[in-house]
This record gives structure tokens, sequence and C-alpha cells, in this order.
């Protein structure tokens, strides 16, 4: 992990895409209307695409965790200000830019310590909490050592509990919701997969990850089509649910898998090219957005009807303006407020 490895780049720009693309699908699936071509659209990128924060999260232990080089106080002042600076800066003009909206910020705000209020920057607030125990993991593997069985189980086994406490949270005590400075306590165990795969990823080929991967999208395509009626609809696309657990490691494993051979990929590289201004098109994108949508209704309203044709055009209007924003905020040396 200590060279610039094309394949993580490559995958963070695939989970932010897959981020984007959430919020823009979900104009169709939250409509719940099943049965009609729009709906069947959006469920089926979302089921391709909801894994992009559980990739996130994976990534960001792939990198920060089994780092012994620097101090604990240096490793919290190089990095909790790439999150505390922008979530402080973009959270008041989000809620400025949805009160303009004509959205109830009020109804809010009255949810903020329960975490219903962070919109999108929510992840923030989450790899914060995550940050700040990394002495604590870096603790646990070192006592666990060079054991990869160990890792694994510790790892998987920090993805149940978070599976099994979601679940019960959705289903059982559906109003219940983490005080805000506690969001990462369900997402432990792909933050420490995320390190054990980069570490262990194995090299028995891209076999099994693939077929694991397409059998956990497509289980969840279905799910969602055969549920949309029922309490199980929504389920299905939590970040913790059991498929989506599923795709994301899967998913996360192909990529690290033989990874120095995928160095010399072209392909990778041009998917790789914007990893620089990832935090910043995460932070933008959704601005970017619901500007977009605007226009979109406003010049060509018939292409809201089209799902198939809506999603990625959106999708690829809102990446390249928030990349080259992004760019713009770096240029003029604002990438403080960008993670940078």
């Amino acid at each position: 992990m200590t060279a610039r490895n094309i394949s993580y780049d490559a995958l963070r720009v695939v989970a932010v895409l897959m981020v984007i693309t959430i919020h823009t699908c979900g104009t169709y699936v939250l409509e719940r209307t099943p049965y009609t071509s729009n709906y069947l659209m959006g469920i089926l990128y979302e089921a391709v695409v909801q894994i992009g924060v559980p990739l996130f999260v994976m990534l960001s232990g792939a990198f920060v965790l089994g780092r012994n080089e620097v101090s604990w106080r240096a490793f919290y002042r190089k990095r909790l200000p790439k999150l505390l600076i922008p979530l402080s800066v973009w959270l008041p003009i989000y809620y400025l830019l949805l009160w303009l909206k004509g959205d109830d910020v009020g109804q809010m705000l009255s949810a903020f310590w329960r975490g219903g209020s962070w919109m999108h920057l929510w992840y923030l607030v989450m790899l914060t909490g995550l940050y700040l125990l990394v002495p604590l993991f870096n603790a646990l593997i070192d006592h666990i050592g060079h054991r990869p069985h160990g890792l694994y189980t510790v790892s998987l086994g920090l993805l149940l509990i978070g599976l099994l406490t979601d679940t019960y949270h959705y289903l059982i005590a559906p109003d219940f919701r983490l005080f805000f400075p506690l969001m990462w306590i369900p997402y432990t165990g792909y933050f420490l997969m995320g390190y054990t795969l980069s570490r262990y990823p194995g090299n028995h080929g891209y076999g099994w990850p693939i077929m694991l991967y397409c059998l956990a999208t497509a289980g969840t395509a279905f799910w969602s089509y055969y549920t949309v009626r029922t309490s199980w609809g929504e389920y299905c696309y939590r970040n913790l649910s059991p498929l989506i657990v599923v795709s994301a490691v899967s998913l996360f494993s192909i990529f690290v898998r033989q990874a120095s051979a995928w160095q010399s990929s072209k392909l990778l590289r041009h998917i790789a090219a914007p990893t620089q201004e990832v935090m910043g098109i995460y932070l933008l994108h959704l601005a970017v957005l619901i500007l977009v949508t605007k226009a979109v209704m406003m010049l060509t309203p018939s292409v809201m009807d089209m799902a198939w044709l809506s999603i990625p055009l959106r999708v690829s209007v809102t990446f390249a303006l928030s990349y080259w924003a992004a760019r713009l905020m770096r240029c003029c040396r604002l990438q403080i407020f960008i993670g940078g």
C-alpha cells in the first residue's frame, strides 16, 4: 500500500459514480410505483450501485489501518481537518440550498441529534468516528499478528454484528436512530475488512468474487422487485443488508486481487484519472445534481419520463460538472474546503 495503486484509485472513482447514481435513480425507486418501466430501470441501477458507501469505507480502512510510521497526534492532525472543515462548510450551504428549494429545513433539523439531517454528509461524520478508533484497530491488528484467518474472522464477525443490528433496528425498532457521533458503529466490519482484503487478498483468481458479486447484485434487484409493496422493499438497499454486504466485499476483492498486475492497465488508468478530486466530487455532487435535474426538467421535460436515458445523462453531467468545480476550487487554493 506504500506505492500508488491504480486499482484502488479506479475503485474510488467507481464508488463516487455509484453514489451519484444512487441519488439520481432514487427519483424513480422512491416513487414505489411497481411494474412501470421507469421503476424497473431504477431498481436495476440501484442494485448495481448501492454498494458505493461500503466501498468507500473499505477503501478508507485499506489506506489508514496498519500504518505505524507516525504518532497518533500527527495522524489526527493530518486526517481529521480533511473531514471536519468540509463538513462545517458544506452542511450550512446545503441547508440554505434546500431552504431555497422549498424543503422544510426546520423539520430536518428536528432530527439533527439522531443523525437524520446530515444528507450525504453523514459519511464524513461516520468516517470521523472510525478515524478516532484507528489506534484501537491497529492494536487489534498487532495483537492478531500475521494471521489472516484471525483478521478475516474478526472482520466477518463485525460485519455480521452490524448486519444483525441494522436488521433489528429496521424491522423491530424502525424509529431508532443512532446519536450522530455513534454513526460509525455499524461500519466497523467494512472498515476492518478493507484492511484485511488489501493485506491478504488471496491468489485464487477472480472466479468466486465475480460469481458472488453477480449473484448478490441480481438478487438485490429481484428482492426489490418482489417486495416493493412490503416492509422489505427498502431493506434490501440498506448498506448493511445481507446481499449488499456480499456484493460490496466481492467487488472490493475483485479489485484488490492481483492488483499489481493491473498497474499497466490503460483502462484502469483512464478510470482512475479523476482520483484526486473524488472527495470534492462527493461533497459537491448533490447540489450539482439538483441543478442539473432542474435544468433537464425545464429544457427537456420528456427526458425525465425515460429513466433509461435520464439516469445516465444526469449522472454523467453531474460527475463532469462536479469534477471541474472541484478542480477549479483546487486551482483557486480552496482545496481545504473539499478535503484537500
